[in-house]
């Protein structure tokens, strides 16, 4: 293969992988915005849109709504400090180990980034699960 057709590859690697971060920083800011306001939504069903004679399995519902809404926004904290402890260890490893070399930071291994990709899926299923919760409560009334 010629370096040109290398140097090719290379760049439409790094343009997808740029596409997919771009992607997952949107989608975890929509992520928290849905997660409080589906927390807001829930709360104002229990407190003022639900009347006394409600079942508690409604107030249960609307509970456990607001505790997988938290959760979202818990892992989504979580999900960018794992992400930052990551790039801090490796980074400090690198340089430990480089120490007089030039080191290109940005360049972080796929594989430490597993964990805040499994993080990262798991707050949008609290999320799907939080709002399937809500849709229940607004059938039942």
């Amino acid at each position: 293969m010629s370096n040109k057709y290398k140097r090719k590859i290379i760049e439409e690697k790094k343009t997808r992988f740029r596409s997919v971060e771009v992607v997952s920083e949107k989608i975890s800011k929509t992520t928290r915005y849905l997660a409080i306001a589906g927390t807001g939504a829930a709360w104002i069903l229990i407190n003022f849109g639900l009347s006394q004679s409600i079942c508690n399995q409604v107030k249960n519902n609307a509970i456990i709504s607001i505790y997988l809404f938290a959760c979202t926004i818990m892992f989504e904290y979580l999900h960018l400090l794992i992400q930052w402890i990551f790039t801090v260890l490796y980074s400090t490893i690198l340089l430990y180990k480089k120490k007089n070399e030039k080191i290109q930071i940005n360049k972080i291994p796929s594989y430490t980034k597993w964990v805040a990709w499994i993080i990262w899926m798991t707050k949008i299923l609290c999320l799907l699960t939080g709002y399937i919760f809500l849709l229940l409560i607004i059938q039942k009334i």
